[in-house]
């Protein structure tokens, strides 16, 4: 199949062989390695990244986190190294198809959101609101499987994806452990739809952006995220026509409220079609309740640990009400992503044009959200192909990358836990209930009792990693031996002391009550 006019910039693909370009087979097996990283870490079993369903095992944290920093580490040389060959690899549809289906069975991975769609589903069969009533207290053996802090914590999600997860959990029924593999499958389906649709316009760089893209296989395919029927729609009301776009702009912001900044963007371009489509979305809200919105406005307020906001949070608070700061912070972001995004419409490159006014603010609001997780940059993935090549190909991948890195830095807990690695970055985790993207807060010692205390990589130093590592990705030659360079701006910024995390895990027992549990506050909504 011929390439597309957008590989490599627009400039002719090379005829004759040329030692200094990587060749597609090189980049395969870094997605081939990552792959079987990420399908390792599934088959363990139970562990710090992956929840029960019913399986006995524990694999280690430390085995199962430095398996996922490596499955980043490669697919980050994947993507890089097959952009710059510039060429499709030969039945790619089928490679991505393969690589779905591996990960929807061993789903599951790096997140346990996926029980709560489930759960949330249960919750809708049994005619019970979703948006008030959360999964537990319950008899339900689906419902009984989500862990905390989110088994109080009633659905996030817009109305269209609530019917979705009603839809499949009345087909499947009360199985706790057919259900989330169901909707597993459906969200990897979606998430092949997006690659079909971008392959046909630009090939290169769809297999490389999003097929066979290990980092977004990972947070979207064996996370099982709802941003991959998000990243359909948004894309769809780029390249359909009139009615179809207010359609597919109304069921994505009916999925996320993270579609808003993509249908702003949209907005610019075909202000009618947005309007209506937003009034759409309105009207479903409204069927659904106006308390719809109470959870997602809680958290829209969330700031995560590993973004540079965290820091300017903490020192709001310590002079404002905690709601007043978050406000503030919230508002300040906003400010600064609109300014970026005025900045983005006149530096990305030509390509599409709704597709490009779409990403421009879509990616504004990627780059300075207060609440930053890996699977957000979806939207962002599936509008980039119809860009031509730029530096911001590896921009996104490198802030995709870091925020996917899986870090295990534990506070130091009066509980017997197991530490649990993360899938945002810098979140200190102690998991003794399975606890995800949380702190624990252990309740104060007594006047005689003293428990060491792990040390958590302060919020700054992993923002200057961050940066050192989307700066030397940007930098550095494309060459064979360019991902072994990039790995060890990785590993500085990953570093976790061996001897603080078992000091977390292993808690003496002398002077700890039997009682004493840790009590799990979440930083932001795995959304």
């Amino acid at each position: 199949m011929p390439q597309g006019p957008l590989c490599e910039g627009g400039r002719p693909l090379p005829r004759a062989y040329d030692p200094r370009v990587p060749h597609p087979p090189t980049a395969l097996a870094w997605a081939g390695g990552s792959l079987a990283a990420v399908l390792v870490v599934g088959m363990l079993g139970p562990s710090a990244a992956v929840p029960p369903l019913g399986r006995n095992g524990n694999a280690g944290a430390v085995v199962v986190t430095a398996l996922l920093a490596a499955a980043v580490v490669a697919g980050i040389a994947a993507v890089l190294l097959g952009l710059r060959a510039g060429r499709t690899p030969r039945g790619a549809p089928w490679l991505a198809a393969a690589a779905v289906t591996a990960l929807v069975a061993v789903s599951p991975v790096g997140n346990a959101d996926l029980l709560s769609y489930a759960a949330y589903g249960r919750v809708g069969v049994t005619r019970a609101d979703p948006y008030a009533t959360p999964p537990q207290p319950s008899r339900d053996p689906v419902r009984q499987q989500v862990e905390d802090p989110w088994r109080t914590t009633p659905s996030v999600y817009g109305p269209v994806a609530t019917l979705e997860q009603i839809a499949v959990a009345r087909v499947v029924g009360d199985r706790p452990l057919l259900l989330p593999r169901a909707l597993a499958a459906v969200n990897g389906l979606l998430f092949w739809l997006v690659g079909l649709l971008l392959w046909r316009r630009s090939p290169c760089r769809a297999v490389w952006l999003w097929w066979l893209n290990p980092v977004l296989l990972l947070v979207l395919v064996g996370g099982a995220h709802l941003d991959a029927a998000v990243a359909l729609l948004v894309l769809l009301s780029c390249t359909h026509g009139a009615g179809g776009r207010v359609a597919a702009v109304a069921g994505a912001l009916s999925v996320k409220a993270t579609a808003a900044w993509a249908v702003l963007g949209l907005f610019t371009r075909r202000p009618i079609a947005a309007v209506l489509g937003g009034l759409l979305a309105l009207g479903a809200f409204a069927l659904a309740g106006p308390h719809v919105l109470n959870q997602a406005h809680r958290a829209g307020q969330y700031v995560s640990t590993g973004t540079p906001w965290r820091p300017v949070t903490s020192a709001v608070e310590q002079v404002l009400p905690h709601n007043l700061a978050r406000t503030l912070v919230v508002g300040l972001a906003i400010a600064l992503a609109l300014l970026l995004w005025r900045r983005l419409v006149r530096l990305l490159p030509q390509g599409q044009q709704l597709a490009r006014a779409a990403l421009a603010s879509s990616l504004a609001w990627t780059l300075l959200a207060p609440s930053a997780l890996p699977w957000y940059d979806a939207t962002a993935f599936a509008l980039l192909p119809l860009l031509a090549a730029s530096r911001y190909d590896r921009l996104l991948v490198g802030h995709t990358a870091v925020l996917s890195m899986p870090t295990c830095q534990a506070e130091s807990c009066r509980c017997r836990g197991t530490c649990r690695s993360s899938l945002t970055a810098g979140s200190p985790v102690c998991a003794p209930s399975r606890c995800w993207l949380s702190s624990c807060s252990p309740p104060g010692p007594g006047p005689t009792q003293a428990f060491p205390r792990s040390r958590t990589v302060p919020s700054s130093e992993l923002t200057r990693s961050s940066v050192r590592l989307v700066r030397s990705t940007a930098a550095a030659p494309m060459t064979s031996a360019w991902p072994f360079a990039v790995a060890r701006h990785v590993a500085a910024a990953v570093r976790v002391p061996a001897r603080s995390t078992a000091q977390a895990v292993k808690v003496p027992r002398r002077g700890r009550p039997r009682s004493s549990r840790c009590t799990c506050v979440p930083q932001g909504r795995a959304a």
